[in-house]
């Protein structure tokens, strides 16, 4: 996976869960909306937080590798006490909030479609021109 699909992900994160906030606060009552805007921002933060650290991981300056991969733990552990502190104390729908908090399953889903269908591998990309399956895309 390249710099460029995660930064596709991270910014499907927000469209989905825009429509997704937008969708709550048409249909839903008000604890289904905070739940769903408290989830899809977390989740949001989250992601992009997740993409900065694997960019850095990745194609950073190799000496500060490791350090990096050592954020990965406090990250999550502050995740889970975001989560936790949110689903206890404020008065939102936990079911929202989880549905919230899943856009970026989605995000990865439809990056993961795209990939797929602009793969080489992919019959219905091949360009016709000259042979080269999957370079124009």
């Amino acid at each position: 996976m390249d710099p460029k699909a995660l930064i596709r992900i991270e910014r499907m994160n927000y469209v989905i869960g825009g429509v997704l906030i937008a969708l709550a606060a048409v249909m839903g009552t008000r604890p289904q909306l905070a739940g769903m805007v408290c989830g899809v921002a977390l989740s949001a933060l989250n992601f992009s937080v997740v993409r900065r650290l694997v960019a850095q991981m990745l194609w950073g300056p190799a000496e500060g590798r490791k350090r990096v991969a050592t954020l990965f733990v406090p990250k999550m552990a502050v995740l889970m006490l975001a989560v936790a502190g949110a689903v206890f104390f404020l008065p939102i729908s936990p079911i929202a909030f989880a549905v919230g908090f899943s856009v970026f399953l989605a995000s990865i889903a439809i990056e993961s479609v795209r990939f797929v269908m602009s793969s080489p591998m992919n019959p219905s990309s091949h360009d016709g021109e000259n042979g080269n399956e999957g370079l124009g895309s």
